[in-house]
């Protein structure tokens, strides 16, 4: 899958910090998907995919913190703020620990995880953290790491599983005088919290019986608490764990603290009391729809982690949502980018590297200004899928085209969508294949000098089409040069200066058109007729020298 970063982006590694470019670099980053929050100091840390921002409980203001204040960008598994120590500390997927400490700018880059040789790449990521005695109890992949909060610096690590061997720990927890250890594998183990000797597995008893896969574990009053792969809730009875509750939907969160279990799962949100006693309960809200991946509870307020909604506020006993989200666009993964004076489209198109549009992905698309973002939802694209090209009119810069490999051209006009061209108000045609509906695949569009806009069709013959000003098409056949029915794709179209056009494609090279003449001429991997090192072009541009690449 292409894709097209439009975040600015710079990393730079010095003496373990990541610096600051702020003053420099400005970070366009979505944080709609919500991975994992965390509280302290009358302040929410809030972890999406790549990117965290804080919350302010009093003055309710908002915070990013992204690759631009010095993060990595990479993905976001697990966040932890430490309050006694002023400390936010960031685990992502591929075993990358970040700290940001309070009042200071740069950020810590932890690599030991992240570089540890004699741990494979899937066992590095971080699942969760858990602090006790200024130790932080960092769950992995591949057991438990303590990491020294004071120092800053790790300590032992324990290899819990099997005569030593290496075991996903979901979560860790301390009831003294034990602290316990869920995994995905492996059940639930404990050991003496107090013993110098946790590195020997041996000190490690499993307890949970046939229970193998674990999300997690935490302490509630006097008794601990498991949630077990199945989605159920047990509890532990000193010789075995007893279900409690069972859910129906995914158990995406689990996590105890202020005498208070909060169990989220994709669909509601609850917490519970000590002797599991439920407080208060969401199961769906008047004002927005979501898939919940995380949530935590605090002064009498859910504040609910979502997939597409970013942070959801909701007080006790109540059924509407106040959001918590940074401006910015609709996704991180951007498929096609275009921008003029003042503005920056972006959609996120999704096909795969052999132009394959299905599964058909509906999404919306995100308009930049000097004023903030602009988010359009896929429910307003008439249907519109995969939108793989953004053509902004330079004539008009207000009117912005849309290619769709699978549905169209959309159009879209002071934000505002309102024609999708397909078979039913244009020449366009639906293409079937084998009996299959192929739809209507658009790909690349480009702007000539005289404000016409052009732009292809795959599997047909007549691809090339132009667009009037004044609403008129007009459709070029090129069997002559190419077969474009037996064309994968054809691809990406620039216009030259003189009113040229050219466009790839997937096996022959590239092609291009007079429009004064009618004539087309290839260039391929032939030599004396272009010497392509592929005959599958995906990308042109041309220079400030009206040169093509």
């Amino acid at each position: 899958m292409r894709q097209i970063a439009i975040l600015f982006l710079l990393f730079f590694t010095l003496l373990g910090q990541a610096q600051n470019f702020e003053d420099e670099w400005t970070g366009l980053f979505s944080y709609v998907s919500v991975k994992g929050i965390t509280h302290g100091n009358d302040q929410l840390f809030v972890g999406a995919e790549n990117a965290v921002f804080t919350y302010d409980l009093i003055s309710q203001e908002i915070t990013t913190i992204s690759t631009v204040n010095g993060l990595s960008g990479e993905l976001i598994s697990s966040i932890y703020y430490s309050e006694g120590f002023g400390l936010l500390v960031i685990g992502y997927e591929n075993g990358l620990i970040e700290i940001k400490i309070d009042g200071e700018e740069n950020i810590l880059s932890v690599v030991d995880i992240l570089d540890k040789p004699t741990i494979p790449p899937d066992r590095k990521r971080i699942n969760d953290f858990f602090e006790y005695n200024d130790n932080l109890y960092i769950s992995t992949g591949f057991g438990i790491s303590l990491y020294d909060l004071s120092r800053l610096e790790f300590g032992d690590t324990y290899f819990i599983g099997d005569f030593g061997a290496q075991l996903n720990i979901t979560q860790t927890t301390v009831l003294e005088p034990y602290i316990y250890a869920s995994s995905l594998g492996g059940g639930v183990r404990r050991a003496e919290v107090a013993n110098d000797n946790l590195i020997d597995f041996e000190q490690w008893t499993t307890i949970s019986g046939g229970i193998i896969n674990v999300k997690g574990v935490q302490a509630l009053g006097d008794d601990i608490f498991i949630a077990r792969n199945d989605n159920v809730i047990a509890r532990f009875q000193g010789s075995g764990f007893v279900s409690v509750a069972n859910f129906t939907s995914e158990i995406v969160d689990f996590r105890s603290e202020n005498d208070l279990l909060t169990v989220t799962t994709q669909a509601n949100i609850q917490v519970y009391s000590p002797g599991f006693n439920l407080t208060a309960v969401v199961n769906s809200l008047s004002n927005f729809s979501y898939i919940l991946q995380s949530g935590i509870s605090l002064n009498n307020t859910f504040y609910m982690g979502t997939s597409e909604q970013g942070l959801l506020a909701v007080p006790y006993n109540s059924n509407i949502a106040t959001q918590i989200l940074p401006d910015g666009p609709i996704l991180n993964q951007s498929f096609a980018i275009d921008a003029s004076p003042g503005q920056l489209w972006v959609s996120f198109g999704d096909i795969s590297v052999t132009f394959d549009p299905f599964p058909l992905s509906f999404l919306g698309v995100s308009n930049l200004t000097e004023e903030g973002w602009t988010n359009i939802p896929a429910s307003e694209l008439f249907g519109a899928s995969d939108l793989v090209n953004v053509t902004i009119n330079p004539f008009n810069p207000a009117e912005v085209y849309m290619s769709s490999f699978q549905k169209g051209l959309l159009r879209i006009n002071n934000r505002e969508p309102d024609t999708l061209f397909d078979e039913t108000n244009s020449p366009l045609e639906r293409v079937i294949i084998g009996g299959n509906d192929a739809g209507i695949r658009i790909y690349g569009a480009d702007f000539d000098r005289d404000n016409n806009l052009w732009f292809t069709q795959s599997k047909v013959n007549d691809g090339l089409i132009r667009l009037t000003p004044f609403g008129q098409f007009s459709k070029f056949n090129f069997e002559n040069v190419i077969n474009g029915e037996d064309e994968l794709a054809l691809t990406e179209l620039k216009i030259s200066r003189e009113g040229y056009v050219f466009f790839g494609t997937d096996k022959n090279g590239m092609v291009g058109y007079n429009p004064n003449t009618g004539t087309y001429n290839r260039v391929s991997e032939q030599i004396g007729n272009g010497n392509l090192p592929s005959p599958s072009v995906r990308a042109l541009e041309f220079d400030d020298q009206n040169r093509l690449w």
